[in-house]
């Protein structure tokens, strides 16, 4: 509406003042413009260039009016001005007939500017609008492939000065929010915010959703961010707000793709023993090893692995890996410098000899490559052929070697283009399967939920409920013993090996709840955790702590509900979830 009284008065201005100046002459109608424009523009001028530009544009609108009104020529005013005043004076008033005008013109054609582009985000007609906060180059592949997979969409980059590129990918000089508000009622607006620094994802969601028409929108907000941090102090925000928010990790978007898409029991040498090996556990390489724990552990198959890393003490892993009893999982980590030839004569006298799977995630592209080769060449001279996985994350270099080193037989994933696609960021293939098992958990507490009840739960349980949708491929593996089988193979199956599929899901959890810092309690503590957590509604569990009762076996957990139902007379359902989550093994399996 407040376009349509702009647009306006521009036109009663076009009009009237050509009509005034016929009727009334040139003093009348100079006046008339000269005063509309100092009230007009000096507000404009105040709201986006601050009072500096008001006084300009008020001092030479005002020496202009006065110069239209008087009719003098402007030597013969300076002329008049020069015998009563001072030389400086003078040159106050040359500067300013200089200066100003260039002042008020700048600030009037950014306006102008700022005019079109509001111009050109309410005239488009888009149903999904997609506002970046920043703009780098692996969110401009993120934008072509929005525009390219839908129709429908409008990439706008807030706080950039940019081309439009094919009318669907906008650069916009205006804060999110400020973009958020012009938009139509119809506009879906997902806003995108993409930094590494927690505290600036913190103040960017503050700011947006400071805004009551924002926050009553319900814009979903997608944060891309690899830091597990950002994933905690998020979580505050999401309980607090009916807005969709979604943190996106690109390391866990391409975990989740390996582990399904290759999965580690292809290529066992033996039905009992899976040997796996991660040469770098930084970022990538320590969070794929955790993947790989959270849901690749089968009932009838002992899960080695092995982590090598030049720093022993400080990787990504050990740091949580200490929590982990040896009873439970099998995990030995190696403080070798990959890059020698040293390093290849030591692993003939260990187990990393007998690896099944190899990642290399030596968080350098040229790096990995140089040595995944070095690692399919000492392997074959041992007669051994692991299945080596490499990742690269430049899109020029993983188009160029992907073939290469395929001929070398040597895996390799990853490549901008493939991660930062429309699909991966926002139509996740696990996000059925992920829902799915977050009902089953929560309805065991007699909740319903929807797809926003999901979105702000806590992201340890999003992990969980990822990790457990990725792990019905490896039950299902273990229940058939194919890749691809029929729901009645799945389901028979289940009937024969149940107790099996059930231990194999408890051990998973266990081990999620392990790597992400959360302990058990001793049997004769449980009464006074009980006690101390009777307040806090969930007796069972600490997460100020990280305590948990359920990190135990199947038993154990049987023993906590039958103790808190005698406690408190309050009927208890620990030990049931992990046999509902088996019993769904086929549903989960077949979401699309």
């Amino acid at each position: 509406m407040l376009d349509i009284l702009w647009i306006a008065l521009f036109l009663v201005l076009v009009i009237g003042i050509p009509y005034v100046y016929s009727k009334k002459g040139v003093r009348f109608s100079i006046g008339i413009a000269y005063v509309v424009g100092v009230v007009v523009f000096a507000k404009l001028f105040y709201e986006y260039q601050g009072i500096k530009a008001v006084l300009s544009s008020f001092v030479f609108s005002a020496q202009l009016f006065t110069f239209g009104v008087n009719g003098k020529e402007l030597v013969e005013m300076f002329e008049t001005l020069r015998a009563d005043t001072g030389i400086w004076y003078l040159c106050c008033v040359w500067a300013a007939f200089l200066i100003c005008p260039v002042l008020t013109v700048s600030v009037l054609l950014t306006y102008i500017k700022k005019t079109l582009d509001r111009i050109k985000l309410k005239t488009r007609l888009f149903k999904d609008v997609y506002i970046f906060t920043s703009k780098c180059q692996n969110a401009e592949i993120l934008a072509q492939d929005i525009c390219a997979s839908n129709k429908c969409a409008l990439v706008v980059f807030a706080d950039s000065d940019g081309e439009d590129a094919g009318g669907k990918i906008l650069s916009v000089c205006r804060k999110p929010a400020e973009i958020a508000s012009m938009l139509n009622g119809t506009n879906n607006i997902n806003l995108c915010i993409n930094d590494a620094d927690t505290g600036e994802i913190l103040d960017k969601l503050n700011k947006f959703l400071e805004n009551d028409k924002i926050r009553n929108k319900k814009t979903k907000i997608f944060i891309f961010s690899d830091n597990p941090i950002a994933h905690e102090v998020v979580d505050g925000i999401k309980k607090t707000v009916d807005n969709h928010i979604q943190i996106i990790s690109t390391n866990a978007i391409l975990m989740r793709e390996i582990l399904w898409d290759y999965p580690l029991f292809s290529n066992m040498h033996s039905q009992d023993e899976l040997n796996v090996t991660v040469l770098g556990v930084g970022d990538f390489g320590g969070y794929f090893a955790m993947n790989t724990l959270w849901c690749a552990t089968l009932p009838d198959c002992r899960l080695k692995l092995n982590l090598v890393d030049t720093d022993k003490e400080e990787n990504i892993l050990r740091r949580v890996s200490a929590n982990i009893p040896k009873d439970y999982f099998d995990i030995e980590v190696f403080s070798e410098n990959v890059n020698t030839n040293c390093f290849f004569d030591k692993i003939s006298g260990s187990r990393l000899k007998n690896s099944d799977y190899i990642l290399v995630a030596m968080g350098n592209d040229d790096l990995n490559i140089s040595i995944s080769r070095k690692v399919r060449l000492h392997f074959a001279r041992w007669g051994k052929n692991p299945f080596i996985m490499t990742v690269l994350k430049n899109q020029s270099k993983f188009a160029v070697m992907k073939e290469t080193l395929a001929k070398e037989g040597i895996v390799v994933t990853g490549g901008a283009e493939n991660i930062y696609s429309y699909e991966r960021m926002f139509n996740d293939r696990f996000f059925p399967r992920a829902f799915e098992v977050f009902k089953i958990v929560e309805k065991n507490y007699g909740n319903d939920v929807t797809v926003a009840d999901f979105y702000r739960q806590n992201q340890i349980d999003i992990f969980s409920s990822y990790a457990n949708a990725v792990h019905c491929k490896y039950k299902v593996f273990s229940l058939t013993g194919v890749i691809e089988p029929r729901r009645v193979q799945i389901e028979s199956a289940l009937n024969e090996k149940m107790d099996k599929i059930v231990s194999s899901e408890h051990n998973r959890w266990v081990a999620f709840e392990l790597l992400k810092g959360y302990v058990g309690i001793d049997k004769d503590e449980l009464p006074q955790f009980f006690e101390n957590n009777k307040s806090t509604g969930k007796i069972h569990k600490n997460e100020v702590l990280k305590m948990h009762a359920c990190i135990t076996d199947l038993d154990g957990v049987r023993y906590v509900d039958k103790l808190i139902e005698e406690m408190y007379q309050k009927k208890q359902n620990l030990a049931e979830i992990d046999e509902l989550i088996a019993r769904k093994t086929a549903d989960i399996w077949f979401m699309e």
